[in-house]
């Protein structure tokens, strides 16, 4: 049986700055009760590392335009749902790359070019003189 990790208190502040340093899309201005305990817990589990490693993994491809992951958790919500997902051994940033899906057999292909997207790419890179001449380009087709 493996030896059960004892979370300071320091640990589980650790974590919660960590969360509100790496994710500006939900910042928590509230340390609860609740959030200390379940982070406490969780770090019992898997550790003061892995947790800060699949924060920082979570973080990086929620901000990523090469990834399909868009789902924005509480720091509960992804410490009970997410935080396996986005461990080094879980191969996030394979898992979530947009270049590729998993079909009905489990296998993973090249996913087909999304032209929308593209243009998205491209509108945002984009001077105000090239976004009026794309937008009227567009309207033709």
């Amino acid at each position: 049986m493996a030896k059960e990790i004892k979370p300071t208190t320091k640990d589980v502040v650790t974590v919660f700055r960590y969360w509100n340093y790496k994710k500006e899309t939900m910042i928590h201005r509230v340390f609860s009760d609740k959030r200390k305990k379940k982070i406490a817990s969780t770090i019992k589990v898997h550790g003061l590392d892995d947790i800060l490693k699949a924060i920082f993994n979570y973080a990086t491809i929620l901000s990523s335009t090469s990834h399909f992951w868009t789902y924005s958790w509480t720091i509960e919500d992804f410490l009970q749902r997410g935080l396996e997902k986005f461990l080094d051994e879980a191969n996030p940033y394979d898992n979530f790359h947009a270049d590729y899906h998993v079909n009905k057999g489990g296998a993973k292909q090249k996913a087909e070019p999304n032209p929308y997207k593209d243009r998205f790419e491209q509108y945002k890179r984009a001077s105000l003189e090239e976004r009026e001449r794309l937008t009227k380009e567009w309207a033709k087709v």
